[in-house]
């Protein structure tokens, strides 16, 4: 006889189970409502519970979840880099680590650099199988189009090419898009260029370099999706990837090509065999880590990457102090930053139709700078990520006169409240205003004695709770404070943007913002 799990209380304890006989379940439902009895095991409604203490199951959870949750904390911290020294508050954990980094920097063995493609003697050398061609080697920017100064070397046509963005390409007389396995090699030596197929000699040239742009990362079969055509990847295998900063003579070039390399090889800075994942076993750490689905195949020695034109390898060399101590400075502060000092990751732009391109942002000098497309014209940059109750610290510096702001709450193109960076003798610098309306609005108290002309300052906006309080400093002193009289059209979680007002007469004038990190508050 088939039987179902019926609950048994036990007195001040877990509840046991029994076999119930299946001609007593039909009594469990009558009439449409259920009997007072625990429903039976496979009725996902019913928890266990204890006869004096009330149900425990998820309390039971709960319990659990928060046992894993600090066993994952710990096992997280156990694996932090030793340079990593926590302290009370996250501005002395960062110098002790700061202090700690650079002794340890100091006492292990140097770490060469990737070589600077327009500085410098260097060579790229590489095993290419394609019909189709694409990028090998290039330094480019991390996201969106090709750049001036970005630097690639590509199969385009059937031949081998090298370009350097809006300066021009040296391309080979011979053809390597045959489906055969050739050795491709880039040297350049005192600015002079030679393109070298199966360890000889090709087309020779020089064009106008300059260094590589800081924000531009090296990559591994893939350039820019409009260079050096729409959808630039490879389509094809690309084997035993070399790095130099020195420029090979013909006869190490030839012994490469026959599968001769030196064991000791002079001047190697990265080479990424690709047997073993994208690892660098020059010994310099210049890893590289997939973007897509990169596949393997056989290759020229041992395995080679297969590329279908969009999965390729991103090389973004040592990774800095910065790079390394935000993420735990977040994971145990909260503090996260928002610019990284050289390129515009984790930000958008976010221009009002109707007004152009509005503004114009760029990443330079270690500071993002805002401008006006054209007099008049308006736009705002805004972070990728939401952030609900915040301590924001950033560093501004404008020419005068010039509008900006930056933007809190934001719930449409320009909705919500926003402290002022009114530069001008009738302006207002750190007052707050809601809307674009600028009704209702708290000036800024005193801030033409605190602000500093030609120079950075400081601006610091609290905001917390919903509908929210804002408060805002100016260089250390308060100017400001005003709470929002609703919730409503504010977002509870919304990005933060810095905005290029309009005005004719601002027109070519710059604000710029650095240093940009906030505390998440609770």
């Amino acid at each position: 006889m088939r039987s179902t799990l019926q609950a048994v209380p036990a007195k001040d304890s877990w509840c046991l189970f029994r076999r119930l006989p299946e001609a007593q379940r039909g009594t469990r439902r009558r009439q449409g409502r259920l009997d007072t009895a625990p429903p039976p095991a496979y009725d996902p409604a019913w928890t266990p519970h204890r006869q004096d203490k009330g149900p425990l199951a998820m309390t039971a959870i709960a319990r659990l979840a928060a046992i894993l949750l600090a066993l994952a904390a710990s096992a997280a911290r156990a694996a932090d880099p030793a340079w990593y020294t926590k302290k009370a508050t996250w501005e002395a954990t960062r110098q002790a680590s700061r202090d700690a980094f650079d002794q340890a920097r100091k006492a292990a063995p140097p770490v060469a650099p990737l070589p600077d493609f327009g500085r410098g003697d260097f060579t790229i050398a590489a095993w290419l199988r394609t019909t189709k061609g694409g990028t090998i080697v290039a330094k480019a920017p991390a996201t969106g189009n090709w750049a001036p100064q970005g630097k690639a070397l590509f199969v385009r046509g059937g031949r081998l090419c090298y370009d350097i963005g809006w300066v021009g390409t040296l391309a080979s007389q011979r053809r390597v898009a045959d489906g055969a396995w050739h050795h491709v090699a880039l040297t350049s030596k005192a600015g002079a260029l030679r393109l070298h197929i199966d360890g000889q000699p090709d087309k020779a040239g020089r064009l106008a370099a300059k260094p590589d742009v800081p924000a531009h990362v090296l990559k591994l079969g893939f350039t820019c999706p409009n260079f050096p055509r729409q959808g630039s990847g490879l389509r094809g295998a690309l084997d035993d990837v070399r790095l130099y900063r020195r420029a090979l003579p013909p006869g190490e070039l030839r012994a490469l090509a026959a599968g001769q390399p030196p064991a000791k090889p002079t001047g190697l800075v990265a080479h990424w065999p690709l047997d073993d994942g994208l690892r660098d076993a020059s010994g310099h750490h210049h890893h590289a880590a997939p973007a897509g689905k990169p596949a393997t195949t056989p290759g020229k020695h041992g395995r080679a990457l297969q590329l279908d034109g969009r999965a390729h390898a991103v090389v973004r060399g040592q990774p800095t102090f910065a790079d390394l101590v935000w993420p735990l400075l977040e994971r145990d502060f909260g503090v996260v930053r928002l610019f990284d000092g050289t390129s515009l990751d984790g930000w958008h732009r976010r221009n009002r139709p109707g007004h152009g391109w509005g503004s114009v942002w760029a990443a330079a000098d270690g500071a993002i700078d805002g401008v006006q497309e054209w007099p008049g014209a308006l736009g705002l940059i805004a972070t990728r990520r939401a952030f609900a109750s915040f301590d924001l610290q950033l560093e501004v510096k404008t020419d005068w006169p010039v509008d900006s702001a930056v933007l809190l709450r934001l719930a449409g193109f320009a909705d919500g409240p926003q402290v002022t960076i009114h530069c001008r003798p009738d302006g207002d610098v750190g007052g707050i205003a809601t809307g674009e309306t600028a009704e209702p609005r708290v000036a800024a108290k005193g801030w033409k004695k605190l602000w500093k002309k030609d120079d950075w300052n400081q601006l610091r906006i609290r905001v917390e709770a919903q509908p929210p309080t804002i408060r805002t400093w100016l260089n250390g002193a308060p100017v400001a404070t005003y709470t929002h009289p609703t919730a409503e059209p504010l977002a509870p979680r919304a990005p933060i943007a810095l905005k290029i007002h309009g005005g004719d007469d601002a027109f070519n004038n710059h604000a710029c913002f650095r240093n940009l990190h906030l505390r998440q508050l609770k």
